[in-house]
């Protein structure tokens, strides 16, 4: 009889630890977004007052894109094989709903293609009001990007 109020009791406390951590998670899960959110905002906030009007990214490899309308493009990568780069900002090409800036670089070339369409970051889950493509050195990176301006 002890044995079996004491296993009711053990269960019991179990069940209650389980609802009370399970309680706190999601109040986590919440902050955790709502840091993310923040931290997201601040740096495109960060981002458009340095003079970035359009920022991009993708993953798989993941790479960076920021661009100056009035001064140039930076791209950064993890990729190996591929340096960053800082491009004069060259002059655009606009056809339809589809903004590409072709540059050559030292003895390499960089093609970015800005294509109105919304795109959804796959690692992060945000969403973007443009897809972009980067193609340089012989690779093709791809994304998501937004005017910041």
């Amino acid at each position: 009889m002890i044995k079996r109020i004491l296993t009711y009791g053990v269960l019991c406390a179990l069940s209650f630890a389980a609802f009370a951590c399970n309680g706190n998670n999601d109040k986590k899960n919440d902050e955790a977004t709502s840091a993310t959110t923040t931290s997201s905002t601040d740096k495109y906030d960060k981002k458009r007052k340095e003079g970035i009007d359009f920022v991009a990214s993708g993953d798989q490899p993941t790479w960076e894109m920021d661009i100056d309308l009035q001064k140039a493009i930076w791209f950064t990568t993890l990729e190996a094989n591929v340096t960053a780069s800082y491009i004069p900002i060259p002059v655009a090409v606009k056809n339809g709903d589809t903004t590409t800036y072709q540059a050559k670089v030292d003895t390499d070339s960089v093609k970015v293609i800005i294509i109105n369409q919304p795109c959804i970051n796959s690692a992060s889950g945000e969403v973007f009001d443009h897809m972009v493509e980067v193609q340089t050195s012989g690779k093709v990176f791809k994304g998501c990007g937004k005017y910041l301006n």
